[in-house]
């Protein structure tokens, strides 16, 4: 019963925006994506342009063995491309109410072309004792960027 709630939740929080009448408020278990932007920390420390987004993973209820797979991918005219390879961050166990945000994936630019983003996620958990998905998500708006990878 816990695994369909914590599913409907997920779910409830995939709706579109755009078919809301008001906000609809956060599942208490979700991932989130952020939008795909250039990183001011790299380019201040490194003096390089890179695209960078942010994962993060929020839940009211003490999770197991959680597995979080994510990555920065692109538009192109034949379809979407991987920026980079996909991830993986394993925690045995996060207690309830904790945040796990991930902000260290990104990709140098190349050149200045502009390039459309977004970073998508998807997780797994056990959560008392039963296993549960956390469906794909990405970032709510593909952004172009003066980046080409």
């Amino acid at each position: 019963m816990k695994f369909l709630l914590i599913i409907a939740l997920l779910l409830i929080a995939q709706i579109s925006p755009a078919y809301a009448k008001s906000p609809a408020p956060k599942a208490p278990c979700r991932l989130e994506v952020d939008n795909a932007h250039l990183s001011s920390n790299i380019s201040k420390k490194e003096g390089r342009l890179a695209v960078k987004v942010v994962f993060w993973s929020v839940c009211n209820l003490a999770q197991e063995n959680v597995r979080i797979k994510y990555q920065i991918m692109k538009t192109g005219l034949d379809g979407d491309h991987q920026v980079t390879p996909i991830s993986y961050k394993e925690y045995s166990f996060v207690a309830a109410n904790s945040e796990i945000v991930i902000q260290d994936i990104f990709a140098y630019c190349k050149n200045t072309l502009r390039t459309n983003f977004y970073g998508k996620a998807s997780a797994t958990a056990t959560v008392h004792g039963e296993k549960v998905l956390a469906p794909e998500v990405r970032s709510k708006i593909t952004v172009p960027l003066n980046c080409g990878t």
